[in-house]
């Protein structure tokens, strides 16, 4: 039974260390996958943060792209009125100019009407003084 004694004390000795042995290795192996989630956790954040970085370049750059065109589509609208009332302006000089000259040429067509009104009027009264005339003292 000593013998027995023995060999069961061994038994459960080498039990004991093989159960420590175990609860180290699986408190190692716990640790080790706490480092790992560890990592993996700081690794997400990195990937986070860059991710947002990158997020906000590209809408400033957006917000840029997007405010130089509407400044250039200002600008263009700008220039496109200017000229419109620029010609707007030439056009309306050009018909101020034609309407003076019709104005000239309808006011001499006038002139001389009336000139040859009175010029015609003036003729027959010479004319009708003369038969007048003629008639009160025939030629001999």
């Amino acid at each position: 039974m000593s013998n027995e004694k023995g060999l069961l004390n061994k038994i459960s000795s080498a039990f004991e260390a093989a159960k420590d042995k175990a609860q180290e290795m699986g408190a190692s192996l716990a640790k080790e996958a706490q480092v790992v989630a560890a990592d993996t956790r700081r690794q997400v954040d990195k990937a986070t943060s860059t991710v947002t970085k990158s997020a906000a370049s590209a809408k400033a750059a957006v917000t840029r792209k997007a405010r130089s065109a509407q400044l250039d589509a200002t600008k263009a609208l700008g220039k496109a009125t200017r000229a419109v009332e620029k010609k707007a302006r030439a056009t309306k000089a050009d018909a101020k100019k034609v309407m003076g000259e019709v104005k000239r040429a309808v006011g001499k067509e006038k002139v001389a009407a009336k000139r040859n009104l009175r010029r015609r009027r003036s003729g027959k009264q010479h004319d009708e003084e003369k038969q007048q005339k003629q008639t009160e003292h025939p030629a001999s």
